[in-house]
């Protein structure tokens, strides 16, 4: 095999593919290594029944772990499985993991026999909350445990600076740790130019769930509508929507909102957007932030983990804290308000993607330390 070509065993610890965050950056990864010529193999959780065990996703082939969801032996059965595909693909040149979990811990066991270099990708908020990277209950003897063994993958990709600092609090080296964030297609993702409208358009993508703080957004826009012609668009899915649509109805603020619901392209939701807001409790690096970004749009988001790497405050638009509607409402006010400070916010905000956080930097940095 040509020294330039590398043999990547893609680990996606959960659906693949699938709208997830998590699992959008792996597709998105995966795609553009493929097509600078590596050859890629991808292991997945078989979750979804509908989905093939042996698949192709991408050109690329796919192998998903099925098991029976039964009581106490699903989770035996799952992680033997997972264990003979991963030594199936110990000779490979690397193997990568998308979200540190079970999979994470397996290769860290399988480790002795492993001749790739190893890495494992810290994908979001949730790791650290409930996850095998609890933060709170880190000291409890299960998380010390699978924690032992995911230190031993030889590298940690970090993809925020909060992210780096609590793989710090547990007690991982530092010097195993890459700060190597998202990436967004910003070719695919870009500027377009807006039709004049006396309405100004507020749009918000992702999942409808109690983490994302759409509630604090909705009690924000509250305290919007009524001086203003403004709208807000709401695309996602989630079991929380049913609350966030009757909260609009006590907030008598139905007639501005719209709830589009999951959709597969959300492309012209970002050129339809004037401005993009993320009023989230807690986040890894939010794909939508960088696409919105990617898009000129300024950005009015909480300063969490990942938003506050990448929204700088008075420069390409406004960070708030987390909970505080009067905060949120406020900044959306001052770019409803300001059209040259939207132009000028935006601008910036495709400068800064474009230069840091374009998928082909993002590959190219993955490339460097599989190559190291």
């Amino acid at each position: 095999m040509p020294k330039e070509t590398l043999s990547i065993c893609m680990i996606v610890d959960g659906h693949y593919p699938s709208i997830g965050g998590a699992e959008m950056q792996a597709r998105s990864i995966i795609k553009k290594l493929a097509a600078n010529g590596h050859v890629i193999n991808v292991v997945s959780l078989g979750l979804d029944k509908a989905q093939p065990v042996y698949d192709t996703v991408d050109d690329v082939p796919v192998y998903r772990i099925k098991y029976p969801h039964v009581k106490f032996l699903a989770s035996m059965i799952m992680l033997s499985k997972s264990a003979i595909a991963i030594f199936k693909h110990r000779k490979s040149d690397v193997i990568h993991i998308h979200i540190t979990g079970y999979m994470a811990f397996l290769v860290g066991v399988l480790k002795w026999c492993i001749e790739s270099r190893t890495f494992t990708k810290v994908s979001g908020a949730y790791e650290f909350d409930g996850g095998l990277l609890d933060i709170i209950n880190r000291q409890k003897t299960s998380k010390r445990f699978f924690n032992y063994f995911i230190k031993k993958v030889d590298f940690i990709q970090c993809i925020s600076q909060e992210t780096q600092r609590n793989m710090l609090k547990l007690g991982y080296q530092k010097e195993k740790l890459l700060n190597i964030p998202n990436g967004v297609d910003t070719e695919k993702f870009y500027p377009k130019k807006k039709q004049v409208s006396d309405v100004i358009n507020v749009v918000y993508i992702g999942r409808l769930r109690p983490y994302k703080g759409i509630e604090y957004l909705l009690e924000a826009w509250a305290l919007i509508t009524g001086y203003v012609k403004v709208k807000l668009t709401i695309v996602g899915g989630g079991e929380y929507g049913r609350y966030l649509e009757e909260l609009c109805l006590e907030k008598n603020i139905s007639e501005s909102v719209e709830f589009v619901g999951f959709v597969e392209d959300v492309l012209p939701y970002y050129e339809l957007a004037d401005i993009y807001v993320q009023p989230s409790l807690n986040e890894g690096l939010p794909n939508s932030v960088l696409e919105a970004m990617s898009c000129g749009l300024p950005i009015v988001a909480t300063r969490v983990s990942g938003s506050e790497d990448i929204v700088e405050d008075e420069v390409n638009g406004f960070l708030v804290e987390a909970k505080d509607s009067n905060s949120l409402s406020e900044g959306l006010k001052e770019l409803i308000l300001d059209n040259d400070k939207r132009m000028r916010f935006g601008k910036e905000s495709r400068e800064f993607i474009v230069e840091n956080y374009s998928i082909d930097k993002v590959v190219a940095s993955l490339i460097e330390e599989y190559c190291a």
